[in-house]
């Protein structure tokens, strides 16, 4: 067997004649009298490089060189520029045998704010084994940096590896001197060391938490030195005047503590936040008769604060308004919630008013302090409407509609209470007419500020006409009897008289205004109450002697009328002038007994022909010569006066409906 000394003999002098080859190869091409490609290479280009660092730990955050199955290993590259300044934002390219590595979620990351990339890298398989580099590319602002390479060894499963390890520490935990103000903030930092010394060649993860308030940002890479910083702030109300606990805490560490003393926020301004809702309706009545008044409490950057007494009283007690619970007037002492929010309930009383609630607060013995505030103006408006404060228009008084179907106008009911206060959004109106329909046959009285204290609905010409044209419309809603308050507190007193009002009803054949005293006629409509007694015939609707809830009413007249004139001139027209009633003509009677208004818009023509032309005069009219008929259900008287007229001249009406029904009358003068 030949010695260890013929090999190396025959190894060296094999390298020498390579080596003499070479060189004869070199100078036969001509290269030996050019300068290499890296000679013409500027001294600073790799200055201005980016720089490219890998490593790998395993889940404890231990440097690890290989691979297994059964941990978790994560691939860390940081990028910094060339003068060592982290570059967030940068996009790492990693690449690896792929029948030995399996990275993921992906084969790039972006870098984060420390100029750290991160993956995931395991085993392609569980039996994949072997060694070969794990490489991470990058680019910044167009320059590349050097590839960086890992070489890294794969485990296959059951198979024994030790893996080098390292000693993570966190140190010097500063969060300042002296207490915090409350609500306030401060930088606070930690050192890692990694095998005693500061971890300046990678990032570690550090994650900042607080027992109260808020860390911003939570979890934080170490700079170049080895520190991590962040900023804590003593958000909540609760942190005051307490010691709160900072904790870092890194994989592979133990955490470290300390704490910071948050100063004791102090009160400067009770505020009035709201009044839900504003407006109030007095006890029994239809509308929201409580409210909920909200106030805050806060320091002088405006932080609520939790826990804090207040004190509430009412600015005027004799209207018979109550606080926090119903029949209560005595101030009530509450305790701001968690936001620095109190609130407590305002039960309306008797009284229409308005009145303020006052917050004051209270000392830690509960006394009042200088530290108060009003509510801002809350209105207790009055109740049920009553009768006399009822009233029902109508848009036209008198339509063409007797023989039309589809004629409209709009009926507004307006009503309040006996203070003449609006009444509470929500009352709700009936309407039944004697022909036609209404539609709808209710409405609401709506909720808009400022209150509209009343609600319309239509009219429509349909079906049945009554003989005469007049058809009675009747407005209904739930109220009270009205009564004469004697001793001014707003509420019946036993003694005092009312209105007693019986069952409502619609009075068709016109013989009372507003149905409420006069008399009923069989088949008439009423409206049913409980405890009310029926109506009789020829006699009315009584009442039933107590005062209290009753439904109040009222009446009105409209016209169908068939836009046809009748006209009833004096039984002797003179030259100077005279009047002419002109009524709707619902019948072929001459002289419609029923006297009603023509359709409201109708036009009547006056104009006079002298006849006479044997004298000098000339017959001309001196009143108007056009007139529109108005918003009425009665009969148009219309004056008619002429200048220097004789017997024989004529005077002339004509009339023309809406729908251009039109109708002449002549009268030749004696």
């Amino acid at each position: 067997m030949k010695s260890m000394n013929q090999i190396d003999f025959r190894q060296r002098t094999m390298q020498i004649l390579l080596a003499i080859v070479s060189s004869f190869m070199l100078l036969a091409c001509g290269g030996g009298n050019k300068p290499t490609a890296a000679t013409t290479t500027p001294a600073t280009a790799a200055s201005v490089l980016p720089t490219l660092a890998l490593v790998m730990k395993n889940a404890a955050g231990a440097v690890a060189s290989s691979i297994t199955p059964s941990d978790a290993f994560t691939l860390y590259a940081t990028v910094r520029d060339a003068s060592g300044v982290a570059q967030a934002g940068q996009v790492v390219t990693f690449a690896g045998d792929s029948t030995l590595f399996k990275l993921s979620p992906a084969s790039t990351a972006l870098t984060d704010a420390s100029g750290v990339a991160v993956v995931q890298v395991s085993p392609a398989t569980a039996s994949s084994a072997g060694a070969a580099f794990l490489t991470a590319d990058v680019a910044v602002n167009g320059k590349a940096a050097d590839q960086a390479k890992l070489g890294v060894a794969v485990v296959a499963s059951g198979t024994p590896v030790v893996v080098p390890t390292t000693t993570l520490a966190l140190t010097d935990l500063t969060l300042g001197t002296g207490s915090l103000p409350a609500f306030g903030s401060r930088p606070v930092f930690v050192t890692a060391k990694i095998d005693g010394a500061n971890a300046t060649s990678e990032p570690v993860s550090v994650t900042f938490s607080a027992s109260c308030g808020s860390i911003t940002p939570a979890v934080v890479s170490t700079d170049a030195t080895g520190v991590a910083n962040t900023t804590y702030t003593a958000s909540l109300a609760n942190c005051s005047g307490s010691n709160v606990t900072i904790s870092a805490a890194a994989v592979g560490s133990a955490t470290v503590s300390g704490t910071i003393l948050v100063a004791q926020s102090v009160v400067s301004n009770v505020l009035f936040v709201s009044s839900t809702p504003q407006l109030i309706y007095l006890k029994d009545s239809v509308g929201a008769t409580q409210a909920q008044v909200a106030f805050k409490v806060v320091d002088a950057s405006g932080n609520a604060l939790p826990n804090k007494k207040l004190r509430f009283t009412l600015s005027n007690l004799d209207t018979g308004v109550t606080l926090d619970t119903l029949g209560n007037t005595a101030p009530v002492d509450l305790t701001t919630d968690s936001t620095g929010t109190v609130s407590l309930a305002v039960f309306a009383g008797t009284v229409p008013t308005a009145l303020n609630v006052k917050a004051t607060l209270l000392d830690d013995s509960n006394n009042t302090t200088s530290v108060f505030t009003n509510s801002n103006q809350l209105t207790v408006a009055s109740g049920r409407p009553v009768q006399k404060s009822l009233s029902l228009a109508l848009e036209k008084l008198s339509l063409e509609g007797k023989n039309r179907d589809g004629l409209t106008t709009l009926l507004t009911l307006s009503l309040a209470d006996r203070q003449g206060n609006p009444v509470p959004p929500g009352t709700q109106v009936n309407f039944v007419t004697e022909a036609g329909v209404v539609q709808p046959a209710t409405c609401v009285v709506p909720s808009v500020t400022p209150p509209e204290s009343f609600c319309s609905v239509t009219f429509r010409s349909s079906g049945t006409r009554t003989a005469s044209g007049k058809v009675s419309i009747m407005a209904y809603v739930s109220g009270e009897e009205d009564f004469v308050d004697n001793n001014g507190n707003n509420v019946y007193d036993s003694s005092e008289p009312f209105s007693d009002l019986g069952r409502a009803f619609r009075d068709d054949n016109g013989q009372v205004i507003t149905g409420t005293d006069g008399k009923y006629n069989s088949g008439e409509f009423q409206v049913p109450r409980a405890g009310s007694s029926a109506c009789i015939d020829g006699i009315g609707c009584t009442g039933d002697g107590v005062w209290g809830a009753a439904d109040v009413r009222t009446q009105a007249t409209l016209i169908l009328a068939s836009g046809k004139a009748s006209f009833s001139p004096p039984t002797a027209p003179n030259a100077t002038g005279f009047d002419v009633t002109v009524a709707n003509k619902n019948s072929d009677v001459v002289g419609d007994p029923n006297n009603t208004s023509l359709p409201t818009g109708s036009e009547i023509l006056i104009s006079v022909t002298d006849n006479t032309s044997t004298n000098d005069l000339s017959c001309t009219l001196s009143s108007p010569t056009t007139i529109t008929v108005t918003n009425s259900i009665h009969a148009l008287v219309v004056p008619l006066s002429m200048t220097a007229c004789a017997t024989g001249d004529a005077v002339t009406l004509k009339v023309t409906s809406p729908f251009d029904t039109v109708t002449q009358m002549q009268y030749v003068l004696p």
